[in-house]
């Protein structure tokens, strides 16, 4: 009888911690939102895209990819047990002098705009920055 006990108490001890860290995840963030919109949000530059069309921001048109290689790469690092592939990279040199425009608000903000098209055979697409800083106050 006592060993039952035991068991019943260890099981609602573990659902009772299950339950606890279920709820401490949910209410939990790792960003800490300000509820502010974006300067590219704002009434100045939405009537200046008014006057702008979307068209004439740069748009860059990435690489369509190989996927029949890629599928052929895939089965063979199965047969070497090796890690699912999540996605394929490819190195871009976009940065703020060579790409997009820059858009000079009434206010004296400036506010840089780029828009990417994704390869036509592309499943989704990530962005990744080597160099991202945002100044504190902007």
């Amino acid at each position: 009888m006592k060993k039952s006990r035991l068991l019943f108490l260890k099981f609602r001890f573990a659902s009772g911690l299950s339950l606890l860290l279920f709820l401490i995840n949910n209410y939990s963030n790792a960003q800490i939102s300000t509820h502010e919109n974006p300067t590219s949000f704002s009434p100045l530059i939405q009537s200046k895209e008014k006057m702008l069309s979307q068209n004439k921001i740069q748009l860059i048109q990435l690489q369509d990819i190989d996927s029949a290689k890629l599928a052929k790469e895939d089965l063979e690092r199965d047969k070497m047990n090796l890690p699912f592939r999540f996605g394929f990279t490819f190195p871009v040199n976009i940065n703020l002098s060579n790409a997009g425009n820059w858009d000079n608000l009434t206010n004296g903000t400036r506010v840089w705009r780029l828009r990417i098209r994704t390869a036509t055979n592309a499943r989704a697409t990530g962005l990744i920055y080597n160099k991202f800083y945002i100044p504190k106050g902007t």
